[in-house]
Parts: structure tokens; sequence; C-alpha cells
């Protein structure tokens, strides 16, 4: 288009200038108008009105100068006038005209408004035919003079376009752009010289200053390529390349080096705002190699810098109504909290799943819509990731993004110490999101991952968590309404800070807990277990740890959308040092614990009818299992013996003052003189060999049980 709109140009100079020939110097304007007029229609099929002054020197150079100049359009198109100018000065040298060259000393254009536009039918008004008829003069011409290539020479000397405007428009394609305040200034010395041309503009309400260098004009007029140099500085933008064009392949190629201040800022310029709030799609820098063709832009050798990002790789886009963009990328590190922030999330609330708001699920409208704006196929490498507070090392991620449906698959997770992989789907091609999730977690190490991840650091060991859940919604709450999955987990040698579980046990079979501060962790070989979630509704049956003198079993449920939980724990005290299981596990003395109520302020309590229930089936048991967990074995033994006899009299013992004054939890009761070991007792515990002091009276059992509960919420208060 460039070589055409150039070459007609020369011609219509041409035509203007020989126009002037046809009379003698001093001839009447309104018959020179009448003859310009008539050369420009015979050769371009258009009308050409020359309304305001026309000024002419022919002699000793020729010299016109035209006001109020209007070409008519195309037939059929948006308006009349495809260009009108307020004035047209020239001045040519006449005698080069001879042997086919221009020199055109001054062309200046002042207030030109030129129309290019595309019907409906893909003609466009620039393709300006002889006579009106582009079959008029028979089959296409392939002599120089009819493509405009026996130019033999032109040369511009001060050529300027005075605040200008051209407008785009294509009634095919349903586009339209508008270029004010043109200024540009063009300097030619001949078509095998540089062609230097300095502007400036207004798109969309911004100013641009544009500077273009042509080293081998000829060659682009002639259908080749020719190095070439740019630069567009504005405020929303700034692009420098250097390179070639080819404008017979309609490509280019070369360095480039790319600099957005701000990419939303860039994009609501151009038309086409992205609907996301937060600090991200900021500042974007990118330097490689660039490759253009009709169908596809594509960066080599590239570096690259988005917001806080920064990488290496190659990338190749599609521009289209919805662009699309393929590629790799190496990235440095990955922090992904601003952008889960920008799309609707909020890490602060994610982090801290334990502690949530008391005001429960957000009803806010969740927007994906940018998930629409764009298609991608992206292969990430990343040195690390960090989302929320959550850090995972070297990853690979693959990205696929194709009419609002993400996937995202981690191939590749260094994950605290261990490996996993993940996939995320997120389908924003309808108006309900829906969103599914996959992770596979092995060999982690848990305090560092609950330290990130939901910042606590109550448990320790090797972990390994599989979790796949599926979801959909407009909100947050809606999300977790229908959230449905299963999920399981086990941790192997670890242990859980913060309370002793195997002292609680065995304080309370002396006084069910005591203010002694004991150890502040338990060891534990295994603690595993599974969950299934229905419509939010987390269902746990099988939760067990392993642990020496202690086993703990759970079930329950936790209904996510109030935010209840309802769970019984039942720790039990065993006569095994072994961690694994095995015979002790099935004896033992169980104190189960009640957890319920909201996630916000959940009740804590011993299920004493439960544990005394468990004794009363099988005090016998039980027995064998205290062996050794007390240092009043001669108490237990007693106890146990008067409960197998008579459960029903040995229950009443527990309220203090009852039948007996005894009770087989020593400390619920009132204090008895002391009770000599009897000889029977287990042979575990051995006899004291000085007098033993009269034990302290016990604390009283409504302090003991207040202990209890505050230390059973230090456990499921995590």
């Amino acid at each position: 288009m460039f070589r055409k709109l150039l070459i007609g140009l020369a011609a219509l100079v041409v035509l203007i200038v020989a126009a002037l020939f046809v009379g003698p110097m001093f001839v009447p304007k309104d018959w020179l108008r009448k003859q310009i007029t008539a050369q420009v229609k015979d050769a371009t099929g258009r009308d050409l009105t020359i309304a305001g002054d026309l000024e002419l020197q022919l002699l000793p150079e020729a010299i016109i100068k035209l006001g109020d100049v209007k070409f008519s359009n195309m037939a059929g198109g948006s308006r009349p006038d495809m260009a009108t100018l307020q004035e047209l000065s020239v001045h040519v040298a006449l005698l080069p005209l001879i042997s086919k060259e221009i020199e055109v000393k001054e062309f200046v254009l002042v207030k030109p408004n030129i129309l290019l536009e595309v019907d409906k039918n893909g003609k466009a008004n620039w393709a300006i035919s002889p006579g009106g008829d582009a079959s008029a003069s028979g089959s296409p011409s392939t002599s120089d003079d009819g493509d405009g290539a026996g130019l033999e020479s032109l040369k511009l000397g001060d050529v300027r376009v005075v605040d200008g405007r051209v407008e785009y428009k294509d009634a095919k394609g349903g586009t339209s752009e508008v270029i004010e305040n043109l200024n540009v200034s063009i300097s030619l010395p001949d078509l095998d010289s540089p062609l230097a041309i300095d502007g400036s503009l207004s798109w969309h309400q911004e100013a641009l200053t544009l500077k273009l260098g042509v080293a081998k004009p000829r060659a682009l007029m002639e259908a080749a390529a020719s190095p070439l140099s740019l630069t567009l500085n504005g405020k929303p933008v700034n692009v420098a390349f250097n390179g070639s064009l080819d404008t017979g392949a309609l490509g280019a190629g070369g360095k480039l080096a790319l600099d957005v201040p701000s990419i939303k800022n860039l994009a609501a310029w151009a038309a086409s705002p992205l609907d996301v709030e937060g600090d991200v799609l900021g500042p974007l820098k990118i330097d490689g190699q660039l490759a253009v063709s009709p169908s596809t832009i594509s960066f080599t050798d590239m570096t690259l810098v988005l917001d806080a990002v920064r990488g290496t790789g190659s990338l190749s886009a599609k521009p289209g109504t919805i662009p699309s963009i393929t590629g790799k990328l190496a990235l440095e590190a990955l922090d992904l909290n601003p952008y889960l922030t920008a799309f609707g999330g909020d890490p602060n609330v994610a982090a801290a799943p334990a502690k949530p708001a008391g005001t429960g699920w957000s009803d806010e409208p969740i927007n994906v819509s940018a998930l629409r704006t764009i298609n991608a196929d992206l292969a990430l490498s990343v040195a690390s990731i960090q989302a929320q507070d959550i850090k995972i090392g070297e990853s690979a991620v693959a990205v696929k993004l194709n009419g609002g449906k993400l996937n995202v698959n981690l191939s590749k997770l260094a994950f605290y110490g261990g490996n996993g992989t993940a996939t995320i789907n997120v389908d924003a091609s309808g108006k309900v999101p829906a969103v599914s999730k996959t992770f596979k977690l092995s060999g982690v190490q848990a305090r560092p991952m609950l330290t990130d991840a939901a910042q606590t650091d109550w448990l320790a060991g090797t972990g390994n968590i599989v979790l796949d859940v599926t979801t959909r919604g407009t909100s947050q709450k809606a999300m977790v309404i229908a959230l449905n999955g299963k999920g399981n987990f086990s941790f192997l040698d670890g242990s859980i800070y913060g309370i002793n579980l195997a002292s609680m046990v065995r304080n309370a079979t002396g006084a069910f807990l005591t203010k002694d501060a004991g150890p502040v962790k338990t060891d534990f070989a295994e603690l595993s277990g599974s969950f299934t979630i229905k419509n939010g509704l987390v269902s746990n049956d099988d939760l067990k740890m392993l642990s020496p003198l202690l086993r703990v079993s759970g079930k329950g449920t936790a209904d996510m959308p109030p935010r209840t939980v309802n769970y019984r724990v039942e720790p039990k005290a065993v006569s095994s040092l072994s961690g694994q299981g095995g015979v002790a596990d099935k004896a033992g003395i169980t104190v189960p614990i009640i957890v319920e109520g909201s996630w916000d302020n959940p009740s804590f309590r011993p299920d004493l009818t439960g544990a005394i229930s468990d004794l009363a089936k099988d005090p016998a048991k039980a027995l064998d299992a205290v062996k050794g967990l007390t240092k009043e074995p001669g108490k237990i033994l007693d106890n146990a013996k008067d409960l197998a006899k008579d459960p029903g009299s040995a229950l009443k013992t527990l309220v203090p003052g009852g039948e007996g004054g005894k009770s087989i939890i020593p400390g619920l009761s009132k204090p008895k003189a002391p009770v000599a070991a009897p000889k029977s007792a287990a042979p575990s515990v051995a006899p004291p060999k000085t007098a033993t002091p009269a034990p302290a009276a016990p604390s009283a059992p409504a302090d003991n049980l207040e202990d209890a509960t505050g230390d059973i919420k230090k456990l499921f208060g995590k």
C-alpha cells in the first residue's frame, strides 16, 4: 500500500504540473481549474474539486498553490470525499520531468483529512483505477509505466504534513481508528538515499512521537526489503526497532525493545480494557528478536520483565478479536499473591483457613472474565513460586487457556523437602465458573509447610497428602456450598507440639488432668486419615494416631457453609511402648473428647459417660492398660476390682461424696487415707524402698476438668 500511495502521489503531482502546460502563463484561473480536474478525472476516475484560491507560476519552475481541495471517495463510501485539504503547496522542478525524474522542492499539505476505508465486500477506497474502471485499459499492464516502477528518481525537499487527520474504517471487520494532530516532515534526497520521517500525532487522546528511517526507499517501492529503524515514544508505550522491512512479503524482522509503563493503562488506551484490579499487569519490558508476518508476531532470544517477574524464552502471538499466545518461559521467581488478589482471591484469608473471619464466607462476585479475553499455551519452568505464604521450589508448569477454560498442570513440584504434582482447572466459559483441583504430595516436611500454609507449627513429620476436589459458583460462599471431593493424609515419625497427650491420659487415670507443665509435645509413629466432602460437608471416620503408651482415633464432620464442627476424639492409654500398634491397642482407658460448635468458638468437653461405659464393659483390659501409667497402682487395682464386682455402685463414686468414697479415677472423689499397694501389684511397678510420704490432696475435680478442656483446645484449636 505504501508503494502505491507514493506512486499515486507522484503521479498526481506530475498530472497537476503537466496540466499547467496546456495553456499560456496568463490564462483564466477557472479555465486552469477545469483542465486540472479533467486530467485528474481521466487518471483516477475520481473528482477533484478546487474551491479556494489557485496560484500558478510556470517559469523558471512550476509552483502551484491550491486552497480548499477535495478528492472524491469511491462509490458507496461512508462519506463523499476521500481527502480534503485546506491548502496544497507544490514546488516542482520542470526539466527533470522529461527524464521521468521528480524533484519536489516543496510539498506541503495543510490540515489534510484523509479517509482510508474498506467496504463490506472488502473493496478499498485507495484502489484507484484510470477512468474509474480497472478493465478499461484491457489486460493488466506489465510495463514500467503501468506499475510506477519506471520512476527513475524521486527527490523530496520540504515535504510536510501540518495538523493532519487520518481515519481508517473497515466495514467488513467492524473496526475504526482515527489519528489526529498529525504533523510529519519527510526528507528524501533521492530513491537511493535514506528516507527520514519525523512526526507526531495523537491517538486515543495520547500524544506520540515517531521517527522512521529507511535505508533503501527504492527497494520498498519495488516490493523488496530494506533496512529500517523505528522509534515510537509516548506515555502509554515506548518502542525501538532496528531491522528490516519487506514490502513484498509484508513482513519485518529485527531487534525490538518494548517498554510499557502499565499493561492495564495500555489496554485501556487501545480500547481493550482489562477488568483486573490490584497492583498487577503493570510495567512490561521485552527485549529480543522480532519476526512479523501477516498472521503471526513472534519473539525469540527474549528477556522479559512483567511486574516483578523476570525470565527468558520465546513467545508468539496471533492477533485477533481474542488474541492467542504460545511459548516457553524460564522464570527466576514467580510471586502469585498479587495476581490471586487481582483475580478475586484474598491471600490473607486463604493463608489462615484455621482462623476464618467471623463474618462468614463472602458473597462478593468473583470476576473471571479476564480468562475469556485471551488464549494461551505456555510451558513454564520456574526457579521458585510463592503462593500466599507457601513456598515452592523448582517447578515445571504447563498453562493452557482456551475459550475461558484454564488448565494449570504442575508436572514437577519441589515442595518442602518432598515432591508433588498438581492440576488446577478453571472453566470460565459460562456464566458460573467451575473449578477442580488435584494435589499429590509425598515426602513433605509438615512443620515448615504448615507454618507457611496455615501460620501454625503444631505438627511435625514426613507427610503424604492427596486432595481431589471440585466446585462451582459465582462467589466464595457459593463455591464452598458446592464443594465436593475426597482426600487422605498420613504423617510418619512426627510430633504434635504444644500438648502431651500421653501425659494427659496418664493424669486422667489419676486426677483427669493436673496442672503440671510436663513435656510440650506428643511423639507419634503415624498420624493418618481420609475424608470426603459433599456439598461442603467434610466427613472423616478413620483418624488414627499411633504413639508409645497412647492411641488416638477420631471421627466426625466439619460443615463448611455454616462453619461448624462435630467431632469425637478418643485418646486411649495402652500398655505398650511401641508406636506401631499391636495387641495392646485392644485394651486401654479411653477418655473421649467432644469437639462441637462454631469454628470461631468451638466447645471442648470430655465424654465421661463414654469413658465409664468403656471401663464397665471390660475392666480387666483397662487394668492391663494402666499398668505402669500411674504412680498409685494400688488405687487403680482396688477401684477396678470394685467396678468389676458392682459396676452400678462403682459409678456412683465418680461424684465426690458418693458411696464408699472411692473412685476408679482417683481425684474425682473425696480423698481417703492412703491405701497400701497390694502384694499383687503389677510387677512393672517397683515397690518403694523408703517410706512414701502421704500424698497431697488432689486438685478439685472442677479445676482438673477445666484444665483438661483448656489443653484439648490447644490441640483442636489448631
